[in-house]
């Protein structure tokens, strides 16, 4: 996003790239370390949670971002 003084905020080319690159670095960093080990206590295999996740529809994941659509469409 960039700013123009009197003008207003415009998206900038490939803003959602670069923010999509901070927020998996983000979650990889700093999410995924706790979810890693909460699978592992709990002794869930990967095929577990893949049958689990695609049984799940992306319109009851949550949102994380204002703005942000819930409706699985980019």
């Amino acid at each position: 996003m960039e700013k123009r003084r009197g003008r207003g905020m415009f998206i900038v080319e490939g803003a959602k790239k670069a923010l999509m690159k901070d927020e998996r670095q983000r979650f990889l960093e700093d999410e995924w370390p706790r979810v890693y080990g909460t699978i592992q206590r709990l002794g869930l295999s990967a095929a577990e949670l893949l049958e689990r996740g695609t049984a799940v529809s992306p319109k009851s994941w949550p949102m994380r971002h204002a703005g942000e659509r819930n409706d699985g469409s980019d």
